[in-house]
């Protein structure tokens, strides 16, 4: 493959679209495709009036006409990689989940107690959601989750990679401090990927309360691979392939289902055994099937198919 070019592309106009009006075969190009565009649209575009604009401007370049136009033909492209089991029924291509460095974020680099302390975490058993809090991501049901545990040692919410700017983020802290309350919350700012490793660290379990939607459908959470290449026991909703790998490690629940959420949680509060047997076995997977290392045989194969037939 050496001096072999190839060109990736993402599915939507101004990548997938610009290479094909370059005179690009979809022969000679890979799709990288890992996210469901149209469920992004449906989620985050723009409402009401403006979103029926938007539909009928062509001139927009990632905008509804352009992302509906192209998903309508993503199944003709040869050479594909999809993050999930979902896109991949819906699209074809090979499945190549999102990895991660495995050696980067290993929890024996991290200094739990020195960081809880900083943190002033105490002894409480604490929830973490790592990321930007999204209104698909159901962190405001999360909050009324962990509002029905009660007594002095309820679990706590940590919550980091917050813009506080943003109006649902704000919402949803102003929630958390009235239905928790001071003791029982952290907030911290957006961060950078450096310091992932440091907020994962020191919560007891992650929590990913996704909802029954478009966007969350498509998806598989790249914070659920932090969290398990940390070895920390995950509570999420079932979506797309979230199941399958929290087997051994972690409890997956159906989506929109708050008392199952509820009783997963509080079966991780309540059995320190299983919470380090499920991190340990998260740890484990995430090395062998969710690792940069893993990915690349994946990946290799792939490209290797593409300079192929060019």
């Amino acid at each position: 493959m050496r001096g072999t070019k190839v060109i990736v592309s993402k599915p939507v106009y101004s990548s997938l679209g610009l290479v094909l009006r370059a005179g690009v075969s979809k022969e000679s190009l890979l799709l990288d495709n890992d996210d469901w565009e149209m469920g992004l649209r449906a989620t985050h575009g723009p409402q009401g009036f403006a979103r029926i604009f938007e539909i009928l401007n062509p001139k927009k370049l990632n905008g509804n006409f352009s992302t509906r136009y192209l998903d309508r033909r993503l199944k003709a492209f040869p050479h594909q990689l999809v993050s999930n089991a979902w896109l991949q029924r819906r699209y074809g291509g090979e499945v190549l989940p999102h990895v991660r460095d495995t050696a980067l974020l290993d929890p024996k680099l991290s200094n739990i107690p020195e960081l809880r302390k900083k943190l002033k975490l105490g002894d409480r058993f604490w929830v973490g959601f790592i990321g930007t809090p999204r209104s698909h991501k159901g962190l405001d049901e999360l909050i009324e989750i962990l509002a029905s545990f009660e007594g002095k040692n309820a679990p706590g919410l940590y919550v980091a990679g917050v813009d506080f700017e943003d109006k649902y983020a704000a919402a949803v802290h102003l929630q958390a401090l009235q239905s928790l309350g001071e003791k029982r919350v952290r907030f911290l700012p957006s961060f950078p990927f450096s310091e992932l490793r440091d907020h994962v660290a020191p919560v007891d379990c992650i929590c990913l309360p996704s909802r029954d939607n478009e966007r969350a459908r498509g998806q598989l959470p790249a914070k659920l691979i932090d969290a398990m290449s940390m070895g920390k026991p995950v509570v999420a909703s079932g979506h797309n392939d979230i199941g399958p790998l929290l087997e051994g490690c972690g409890v997956a629940v159906p989506p929109g289902n708050t008392q199952a959420m509820r009783e997963g949680i509080d079966l991780l509060v309540h059995d320190k055994e299983l919470r380090e047997r499920y991190g340990r076995r998260a740890r484990e997977k995430a090395v062998s099937e969710l690792s940069v290392e893993s990915g690349m045989f994946t990946l290799e194969r792939v490209l290797n198919e593409v300079v192929l037939c060019d």
